[in-house]
């Protein structure tokens, strides 16, 4: 390996371990990329060799940097905040594209042939690059592309509606059928995951709701983050609802809790407590009140059981515990990292899609060796049930689910994964996901990731091992108690507190200023869209058009429905609260649209207006209420102590 691929692995490790191995390990095909030095000596090209030896130049011989600026220079980088390259070429163009877009905006490289990307990493230093921030990859064949999307989707979905999608036009026109369905593939998997998660904005604000009523015990409970990388001396039993965690609840049951650090989903927990295992930490995210009913409601919650919970939750759940609670906030949620941002750049972590990643995620930061994963089935059982015995939705089965639209997503019917031991088992189209991101998320862990069960769903990268040889291995000395106090900060309490509100203040100021804007945009479209309205109305009286309306008026008419198309879509803001919390409605009509409207008749231009009068009156609305939400936040903050 020289030392420019080397380089330029150990930067792309640093942002994708999984890309960097894909890239490393890429075999080498008859049909590749061929490096040559540019004419003018200071950049390097290449051309695509098929199989017949036919060549095609990936990039200029003479200037391929400059000809890459030109292929990028047409994408709108003002309004844009989120750019899909499908193919890597050379690099040039997503090195362009970073150089020229917004700071808050996010790129994702999907590339099905990474031994042509490794042929161009071992002659161009892209180190700088391929390292971004706010850069994501999806490499490898379709099915490791596709569990890369699903990985990433939850914070690519945030854009959706603000896309320019690049595809490489020498790699598109000769390897079609390798880039082939990428591209929806991409969208497929943020629509998946944006309807799945939340598609509601009351949904949305009543996250939002609860945290600032949540906020005094966000500002008084400790930050976990400070004990990250510090229980590297003990294991981490992950305790999930799977229907097969009954099977290891007599050796669960033996578990010393002072030999291991045990961590349990909201969902498991009374099963737990009446079983006399008491966990470490419980961990909830659901903002519902159903999730307090369900899970906690007339639960007695032990003293030494402290709770992780995301500021989004239901604050009755936060009155029940006498010990710790402590707060976590996602990294892939617009309003959590605005929230931990803004309260003095608390660190976020990354959680995933359920409540079971986000144990796995923080047992991993925790530092614990090695994490173990009991009852994390996703699939059904043998005999077709979702979820342990004695759990909500324990008697619920394969039939129940697909009444409910949750079960198989398939067109045949049948969704189905690798198992343990061969064949494959049947799964729902959620713990299908799930099991895409716990893959991934496996192959980044530097320790070792057991899984207890002996069937049931195939975890790609996990070690099997029953739950037994597990205690006699790792859960054999006696360790601290943990999440000891740490030494604390320097400053003052009052001080850090009035540091925090007096940030958080400022910040609420600029989204409150930020909707404003929002609404003064859409309400300038509203107009416009309702005068054109009035005015189908007014020649439109007797059910007819006039015959020459349209001949005379179709450039004007055309001009104001694309005008208010473009307020709409990428909705004329940066990045912000009130984006995030009507991002749903405006994916929903981006989904419906293109950006170039088929208006041929006055009848098509009736619809047009119509529809964009209906979606106008709701944004109207909807900021209208964040702005109403955000100034009582305000005042949350300025009497807080």
């Amino acid at each position: 390996m020289n030392t420019t691929l080397k380089n330029n692995l150990t930067a792309l490790a640093s942002r994708d371990p999984a890309a960097a191995h894909a890239v490393k390990t890429a075999s080498l095909k008859s049909n590749r990329l061929v490096m040559e030095q540019s004419r003018s000596g200071t950049d390097w090209t290449g051309y695509y060799q098929s199989n017949s030896g036919k060549k095609a130049y990936l990039a200029s011989r003479y200037q391929p940097s400059r000809e890459a600026s030109k292929r990028v220079e047409h994408l709108d980088y003002q309004n844009k905040y989120l750019f899909v390259i499908i193919g890597f070429g050379l690099g040039y163009e997503l090195r362009e594209i970073m150089n020229r877009m917004h700071e808050q905006a996010v790129v994702i490289v999907i590339e099905p042939r990474p031994d042509l990307m490794r042929a161009a990493l071992e002659s161009i230093p892209l180190e700088d690059v391929i390292s971004g921030r706010n850069l994501f990859w999806a490499l490898g064949n379709k099915a490791d592309i596709q569990a890369a999307l699903q990985c990433h989707s939850l914070t690519l979905a945030q854009f959706l509606n603000s896309v320019e999608v690049f595809e490489h036009p020498v790699l598109k026109r000769h390897l079609e059928e390798s880039y082939a369905g990428l591209l929806k593939m991409f969208f497929d998997a943020a629509t998946y995951n944006i309807i799945a998660v939340g598609n509601d904005p009351q949904d949305t604000m009543l996250g939002i709701e609860n945290a600032f009523n949540n906020f005094d015990a966000i500002l008084s409970s400790p930050d976990i983050s400070r004990y990250f990388a510090t229980l590297t001396d003990r294991p981490a039993i992950v305790i999930m609802a799977g229907p097969s965690l009954d099977e290891q609840m007599p050796v669960l049951k033996t578990i010393d809790r002072d030999r291991a650090l045990l961590l349990c989903a909201d969902t498991i927990l009374n099963k737990l407590l009446q079983e006399g295992i008491i966990p470490h930490l419980v961990f909830t995210l659901e903002r519902g009140e159903v999730v307090y009913e369900l899970f906690y409601k007339n639960t007695v919650i032990p003293g030494q059981l402290c709770l992780v919970a995301q500021p989004v939750v239901d604050p009755q759940i936060l009155s029940l515990f006498p010990g710790r609670t402590f707060m976590l906030f996602r990294s892939a949620t617009t309003f959590e990292k605005w929230m931990a941002e803004s309260l003095g750049h608390i660190p976020s972590l990354e959680c995933g899609l359920s409540v079971a990643h986000m144990v796995f995620s923080t047992a991993r930061a925790l530092g614990c060796t090695p994490l173990v994963l009991i009852g994390q089935d996703l699939c059904y059982s043998e005999e077709g049930l979702s979820y342990s015995a004695g759990t909500h939705r324990s008697s619920y089965t394969v039939e129940d689910d697909n009444k409910e639209g949750l079960g198989l997503t398939e067109a045949s019917g049948r969704l189905e994964v690798p198992a343990i031991g061969g064949g494959t088992v049947k799964t729902r189209h959620d713990w299908w996901l799930f099991l895409q991101w716990l893959e991934v998320e496996v192959g980044k862990t530097g320790v070792p990731v057991i899984d207890v069960k002996n069937h049931g769903a195939k975890i790609r990268g996990a070690i099997q091992m029953p739950l037994q040889e597990v205690v006699d291995t790792y859960c054999r000395k006696n360790l601290p108690v943990p999440f000891a106090p740490v030494v604390p900060e320097t400053a003052p309490e009052q001080n850090r507190l009035e540091k925090r509100l007096r940030s958080i203040g400022q910040a609420l100021l600029k989204e409150i200023e930020k909707t404003r804007a929002a609404v003064a945009l859409f309400e300038k479209a509203q107009v416009s869209i309702t005068d054109l309205g009035t005015l189908f109305m007014t020649v439109r009286g007797s059910g007819v058009w006039p015959d020459d309306f349209w001949d005379n008026k179709s450039a004007e008419i055309t001009g104001t429905l694309l005008s208010a198309y473009e307020t709409i879509k990428p909705v004329g803001l940066d990045p912000c609260l009130v984006r995030f919390i009507i991002q749903p409605v405006l994916f929903q009509y981006a989904l419906q649209s293109t950006p170039y409207i088929d208006i041929g008749n006055a009848d098509s231009a009736l619809a047009w207006q119509r529809k964009q009068a209906t979606l106008l009156s709701q944004l109207v609305e909807l900021s209208r209420m964040v702005e109403e939400h955000l100034t009582k936040y305000l005042e949350v903050v300025r009497t807080a102590r």
